[in-house]
């Protein structure tokens, strides 16, 4: 499985990537990255485990997480992002989102609102969907001179009649719950937009107790961990980092 960890500058998102993946990538308060960071990390499965010590096998390979870490996205950037182009081939996205004050980190839009930050990154993630989704309706038309195969025409109907509304509506992807040969279809585009999300709400160490409420929509799911800039251990509801247990 690969995702990818997305999230506004100074969210916590690659201090996150280091405690998932085992990296020591910088994560200096004053400072953003503008590096995308590769990462693996092996998935615990008590099971499996349980299987290798009963049986002792020659080989043991536990399931792994590749993890993508791009550089903060700014807000306005939408399509012309290049650092979105890596995340086209991830299976599932990680929205790392700032839930913790720092009066020293000042946040990019000048206040801490998880709210807004989740609805602001959606749109983005939607806007660079726009883009392409028009560039490949534009190719289709053309090639409407020769003549459009029974594929062709589907995937015509699609992107004109179902994909395009919804982005222009600003809604996600995800969110049309597409079924069968469309559903397919979709996927096969590698739209940002369409791909499952988990929502990390990163919050103060003492924030727990107090998480913020943010949207939900289908194909999202919702954590809180505590992994603010130079902290060292993520701590979710629950006690471990969900989707890396259970991904």
């Amino acid at each position: 499985m690969k995702a990818g960890i997305i999230g506004l500058p100074k969210s916590g998102k690659t201090t996150l990537f280091n405690i998932l993946t085992g990296a020591a990538q910088p994560t200096d308060r004053f400072t953003v990255s503008k590096e995308t960071h590769v990462g693996i990390a092996s998935v615990p499965d008590r099971r499996l485990e349980r299987l290798r010590d009963l049986y002792s096998p020659r080989r043991y390979v536990p399931a792994t997480i590749e993890y993508v870490d791009i550089p903060g996205l700014r807000t306005g950037e939408g399509a012309e992002s290049p650092d979105l182009v890596a995340l086209k081939e991830v299976d599932a996205l990680v929205h790392v989102v700032r839930a913790f004050e720092d009066p020293e980190m000042l946040h990019p839009e000048g206040s801490v609102d998880a709210a807004r930050d989740v609805e602001s990154v959606n749109l983005e993630l939607v806007l660079a969907d726009h883009e392409l989704v028009e560039r490949r309706l534009g190719r289709l038309e053309q090639s409407k001179k020769r003549g459009l195969d029974g594929e062709e025409q589907r995937e015509l109907a699609l992107l004109r009649d179902v994909v395009l509304p919804a982005l222009e509506g600003e809604t996600a992807l995800r969110e049309l719950g597409l079924e069968g040969e469309d559903e397919k279809r979709l996927r096969g585009f590698q739209l940002l937009s369409a791909k499952p999300l988990l929502v990390v709400l990163n919050v103060a160490e003492d924030g727990l107790s107090a998480v913020p409420e943010v949207p939900r929509a289908a194909g999202v799911e919702i954590v809180a961990v505590s992994a603010p800039i130079g902290d060292s251990t993520p701590i979710s509801k629950s006690g471990c980092v969900p989707w890396a247990t259970s991904a």
